[in-house]
C-alpha cells in the first residue's frame, strides 16, 4: 500500500497533524479536495484516532472550508479533551507532591511527560490517564498512600501464578478516582514482549510544574521509551493508536549500530515513522499494514489475527518454562478471565476470550 492508494481523508487528516504542516500548506490542502471528500468518515476517524486535536491549527482556515457541522465536532472534542486533561494535570501534579514528601523514587511517563517537559497543549493532544514508574518494592506503600486519597487500587490478574513469576506485567497496579485513571508502572515494558530495555529510577530529571518539583526521565531516555512504547504495540500488532505516531515525529533517529536487539528494534522504529512521516508506505511492511488497517478502522484479516495470537504465546528461554506458560496462555485461570470478562462459568469465558481474539482491534468501525 502507498500513498496513492490511501483514502483521501486519512490523507488529510495526516498531512494537517503533522507538525510541520504550515498555514499555507493547511490552505492548500484544504483547497485540493475531490468532490467526493467524505467529511462524516473523515472525523470519525481523526475522532477514533485522536488525530482531531491536531486539526485546528490556523483559526483563520476554519470557517472558509470545515463544514460548520464538523468544525462543531472538532472543536467539541477539544473542548472534552482539554476539560479531562485539565482534570488529570491536577491530580498529576498532586501525586507527584505526595511522593515527594513520601521520599518515593517516581518518573511520570507518556502523555503528561510530553506536556510537562515540551508544553504540549492538552486541547491538542488527547492524555487520558496518568502514567507513573515506580520501583518494585514501593508498590505496596504507594497503594496505601494512594487509598488514603480516595483512589480505588485495581491489581493486574494474571493468567497463573506462573505468569506473574516468570513473566511481570509492566503495570501491575493502576488506582481509580472518578473520572481520573492512574497505571502504576514497575517495569518499561511487560516481559512478554522481550524488549531488553530498562529505565533506571536512580538517573531522573526534575521539572517545576506551578512549585511543584516533578520527576521525569531524563530527556534522552524519554525519547528512547516512546519508540519502545510505539515499537511493542506495532510488533504486538495490538492497541496501537495511531496518533502515537505524532510523539515520534520530532524525535532524533537513531544513529546507533544495530549491534544489538534493542538498537535493532528502535532501527526498524525509525524507519517505520519516517515512512508514515513521509506518507511512503510499504505494502509488503507487516507495520505499515497493521498502522493503515487501525488508521482506517478496517477489520483485521484472519491471517494477521493468528500472527497476533502467536506473537502472544512466544517461548521464553526455558523449555520447561515455555510449555507452562503456553497450558496457561490457553487455560489461564478463573480469576482471570473473571477479570477480563466477568463472571460466568469457566467454559464460557474461554469461549469469550476466543471471540475476543478473533473480533474487533482498537478503533475499528
Amino acid at each position: 500500500m502507498n500513498k496513492g492508494k490511501l483514502r483521501p481523508e486519512l490523507e488529510l487528516m495526516l498531512r494537517l497533524s503533522h507538525p510541520s504542516c504550515t498555514e499555507q500548506k493547511a490552505h492548500t490542502l484544504l483547497s485540493n479536495l475531490p468532490v467526493d471528500f467524505d467529511w462524516q468518515y473523515f472525523i470519525d476517524r481523526a475522532i477514533a484516532t485522536h488525530f482531531a486535536g491536531y486539526l485546528l491549527p490556523y483559526p483563520t482556515l476554519n470557517e472558509t472550508f470545515y463544514p460548520e457541522g464538523i468544525l462543531k465536532k472538532i472543536k467539541a472534542y477539544q473542548h472534552r479533551i482539554l476539560l479531562h486533561g485539565t482534570l488529570l494535570r491536577e491530580a498529576c501534579l498532586k501525586i507527584a507532591t505526595i511522593l515527594n514528601q513520601e521520599k518515593k523514587p517516581y518518573a511520570i511517563l507518556k502523555g503528561f511527560d510530553l506536556h510537562f517537559r515540551n508544553s504540549i497543549s492538552l486541547k491538542t493532544r488527547q492524555i487520558s490517564d496518568i502514567d507513573i514508574l515506580i520501583d518494585e518494592n514501593d508498590l505496596e506503600s504507594i497503594a496505601h498512600v494512594l487509598e488514603a486519597q480516595g483512589y480505588t487500587i485495581i491489581r493486574h490478574q494474571y493468567k497463573s501464578k506462573w505468569h506473574q513469576q516468570w513473566l511481570k506485567t509492566h503495570a501491575p497496579m493502576s488506582a481509580k478516582q472518578e473520572s481520573v485513571s492512574i497505571d502504576i508502572h514497575t517495569n518499561a515494558v511487560d516481559q512478554v514482549h522481550q524488549i531488553p530495555f530498562e529505565i533506571n529510577l536512580k538517573e531522573l530529571s526534575q521539572i517545576s510544574v506551578n512549585g511543584t518539583q516533578v520527576n521525569m526521565l531524563a530527556p534522552e531516555v524519554s525519547n528512547l521509551f516512546l519508540k519502545v512504547h510505539a515499537y511493542k504495540h506495532l510488533n504486538a500488532l495490538s492497541n496501537l493508536k495511531p496518533s502515537m505516531l505524532i510523539d515520534l515525529y520530532q524525535l532524533n533517529q537513531s544513529t546507533a549500530a544495530k549491534e544489538n536487539e534493542l538498537n535493532k528494534m528502535i532501527y526498524e522504529m525509525d524507519g517505520f515513522t519516517n515512512r508514515v512521516h513521509t506518507l511512503n508506505f510499504n505494502q509488503k511492511h507487516l507495520f505499515d499494514q497493521f498502522f493503515l488497517k487501525q488508521l482506517a478502522g478496517e477489520k483485521l484479516n484472519l491471517t494477521f489475527r493468528i500472527k497476533r495470537i502467536f506473537k502472544r504465546l512466544r517461548p521464553v528461554k526455558s523449555i520447561y518454562k515455555s510449555i507452562v506458560l503456553l497450558y496457561f496462555d490457553l487455560f489461564p485461570q478463573k480469576s482471570f478471565l473473571i477479570y477480563r470478562f466477568g463472571n460466568g462459568n469457566y467454559v464460557l469465558l474461554l469461549f469469550k476470550r476466543i471471540f475476543d481474539a478473533f473480533g474487533k482491534s482498537y478503533g475499528e468501525k
